[in-house]
């Protein structure tokens, strides 16, 4: 089966070692947004495989499921989900959303939802015949590794879900020991359209019809089957039970975790009580309806899908997350120790938000607060209890913002325990200890804890000059080297240059075990330090009319500039070796005529260009010895005989070598060596002249031109229609 391919290559910084951040980002060739919601790390081929849903163009707002690869060269799209098998398929009709995806041994299951019975993958597994009429179905969708290239997967088949009106399947969940794949679902009887007439937004976060939801669990037996090309039921059916809060409350499901082989946690957060859901402190009747939004967390025996632990026991199967002055606490995400050294299966880890207070006496300085709570879970006969709890608000300095915070993923680290989790925060605020500035409109936010008592190793704030969050259904995980990889949307220039600020980003990165990150674009493109560019060869870009002479001539100017001052830099550097000989020269002189074995020898400066030497005592008749105040007798050496050594033989009237002429000058006598490079020197003057005319209008203006110009025709560029960002920045 062919498959339209709606997501391509784009910008991409490869993977530099465990220890070296990475950032990229993708696009919408011509569509309407692109959403992550999932995600995983292949170990046989080390790629991170995605999953989300990206728009199509045109007024209809449609919509496909894709599987896109990051890989150290940066996306790669699989596949795309939505059409049929025909390559030229219209899209108008099509609108399938894929919201969860997981591993099993070969295979990959994909679980998402959509909106035609005629144009979806799995059209030849949907039951026309259905008593219930479906206005959204569920499915999962079976892939299976491709035996010739491993980093490849095929469409098998799957199974489709009609229980309701419609059927969002949340979260999936199995084990390498289990041939069982599990399935929580959200379902609604309503029909109701959602979000009718407003811009393309996330169809797993604001789905699509619907007001009120309910909880399905499911069990299914993974089959084996050979590939044949036909789209087959590869799914049987063991479980199903159906929960509902019994005041008609509505149910949000964040997340679903196989913690052993006998349980499963499901957690989220609703208005509703009763079987499933536990029974809110503020109400007196399990009937009424709670005060305010309470969190969920409940275990479930994977043999039945029912409660573990019955109420009638005296025992709660649900952990309520319920704050001191009764406001309203949401549940996004949840976690465990999966795998790896640390695995735990006794404790599990929730993330989410409270408008009021779960750890502090107070209220935080936000509108809503993040939080993250561990909770140890016990066997199935135990009640389940808080541990720690971490309450995350924003800075004292930004409470007038008005800020929201949103724990939304979290992951253990397989390598030493460590507790990661992360969200985000509203109105261009700072969260309380990050060590970064806000960037502006909504940020992202990681934190790293010790998993015995939540004490902080640090805290990171970063995003584009838009909003960025985390994707909703599993946008954090670490892996096998304690790194940690986010996925996430962005409406800004997170990773790539981008102009368009209505049309969601996809983007994927990691965090170093120390806390690094790979800058943000806007940070990186800035003046303090420059831009961080991509240690891969460059692919051609096409130019502008003129602007590969600019180029040309803007390297000439450089090549020059740098050859100008490394000539320069020469001179000045053998005008101090001339200098250091010509001292040792006049030292090695001096030092023989001082200690030459004569009475009183004065030497002056010739005014023809010699040397003036005078002679007193008996030293000027060859041997007699006379006073001092006697006559003196004085000589020129330029008109000695030439041809005896000064250095190795006695200094008198007959014997000067010529070798101490008008031309020994420089080399012999200080102010004469001050006159050509000291500090009166004119060489001396024009090159430091040279360098600050070099500094206003040279070499340093010309990499700030340089760095302008291509911004320039980078923004230039990406005004045109961008294929999926692919220019590198």
């Amino acid at each position: 089966m062919l498959y339209r391919v709606a997501l391509l290559l784009l910008h991409a910084v490869a993977v530099m070692g465990a220890t070296e951040p990475f950032g990229i980002q993708m696009g919408p060739a011509a569509g309407q947004g692109t959403f992550a919601s999932s995600f995983v790390k292949d170990p046989t081929s080390g790629r991170l495989l995605l999953t989300g849903s990206s728009y199509d163009t045109g007024k209809n707002m449609s919509y496909r499921c894709f599987l896109a690869a990051v890989e150290n060269g940066g996306f790669a799209l699989e596949h795309t989900y939505g059409h049929s098998a025909v390559d030229e398929a219209d899209p108008i009709s099509t609108s399938q959303a894929c919201s969860h995806l997981i591993l099993h041994e070969n295979r990959i299951f994909l679980a998402g939802h959509s909106g035609s019975d005629t144009t979806g993958n799995l059209e030849a597994l949907y039951n026309r015949g259905a008593v219930i009429r479906n206005y959204r179905y569920g499915f999962i969708m079976d892939l299976m590794r491709n035996e010739e290239e491993e980093s490849k997967f095929d469409l098998l088949g799957g199974l489709v879900l009609q229980q309701a009106a419609a059927v969002y399947p949340i979260s999936t969940a199995t084990s390498p020991s289990d041939n069982t794949i599990y399935i929580a679902s959200m379902k609604t009887d309503q029909s109701t359209l959602n979000g009718d007439g407003l811009p393309a937004m996330d169809p797993n976060l604001v789905l699509p019809i619907g007001k009120t939801y309910g909880l399905i669990l499911e069990s299914y037996g993974i089959q084996d089957v050979v590939p044949t090309g036909n789209i087959t039921k590869t799914l049987v059916q063991k479980h199903r039970a159906f929960y509902e809060p019994g005041d008609g409350g509505s149910v949000y499901v964040a997340g679903m975790l196989k913690i052993n082989d006998d349980t499963l946690i499901v957690a989220g957060h609703t208005y509703g009580q009763g079987r499933g859901f536990g029974k809110s402190f503020s109400s007196q009747n399990i009937l009424e309806p709670s005060e305010s939004l309470d969190g969920f967390v409940t275990k479930f025996s994977t043999s039945g899908l029912v409660p573990s632990v019955t109420e009638e026991n005296g025992m709660y199967s649900t952990f309520r997350v319920e704050s001191t002055d009764h406001s309203s606490e949401f549940i996004y995400g949840m976690c465990g120790h999966g795998y790896g050294e640390h695995a735990d299966g006794n404790h599990v880890y929730i993330v989410g938000a409270t408008t009021g207070s779960l750890s502090v006496t107070e209220k935080g300085k936000s509108i809503q607060d993040a939080f993250i709570m561990k909770l140890q879970v016990g066997t199935n006969t135990d009640e389940m209890q808080m541990v720690w709890i971490r309450q995350l608000s924003v800075n004292e300095q930004d409470a007038a913002k008005e800020a929201r915070l949103f724990g939304v993923s979290c992951a253990v680290s397989p390598v030493d325990g460590h507790v990661w989790w992360a969200g985000h925060v509203t109105n261009g605020a700072r969260v309380h200890s990050a060590t970064a500035h806000a960037s502006g409109g909504q940020d992202i936010f990681v934190e790293k804890l010790v998993d015995a008592d939540g004490e902080v190793v640090f805290t990171k704030q970063f995003g584009s000059t838009h909003d960025d969050e985390i994707a909703w259904r599993g946008g954090l995980h670490v892996d096998g080297e304690g790194n940690a990889l986010l996925i996430g949307n962005t409406l800004g220039p997170l990773f790539r240059q981008k102009t368009d600020i209505d049309n969601s980003d996809v983007f994927a990165m990691s965090v170093t075990p120390d806390g690094k990150v790979y800058l943000p674009f806007d940070e990186s493109a800035d003046s303090n330090g420059g831009h961080i560019l991509p240690p891969v060869s460059l692919p051609e870009i096409e130019e502008e009319d003129g602007s590969s002479q600019q180029t040309f001539v803007v390297l000439i100017c450089v090549l020059v500039v740098l050859v100008s001052a490394v000539f320069f830099c020469m001179l000045y550097v053998r005008g101090h070796q001339n200098y250091y000989e010509a001292t040792t020269d006049r030292a090695k002189v001096i030092g023989y005529l001082n200690a030459f074995d004569v009475e009183d020898v004065e030497l002056k400066h010739s005014a023809t260009g010699g040397w003036h030497c005078s002679y007193v005592n008996g030293l000027a008749q060859g041997k007699v010895k006379l006073p001092y105040s006697d006559r003196i007798r004085t000589c020129n050496m330029d008109s000695l005989q030439k041809g005896n050594d000064t250095l190795t033989g006695p200094l008198n009237s007959s014997d000067v070598s010529s070798t101490y002429t008008n031309g020994s000058r420089q080399s012999l006598f200080t102010d004469d060596y001050d006159s050509l490079f000291g500090v009166n020197n004119n060489s001396s003057r024009h090159y430091s002249s040279f360098r600050a005319e070099d500094d206003e209008r040279g070499f340093g203006s010309l990499v700030n031109n340089y760095t302008a110009s291509y911004s320039d025709r980078r923004r230039d560029k990406s005004k045109k229609a961008d294929r999926w960002g692919q220019q590198l920045v």
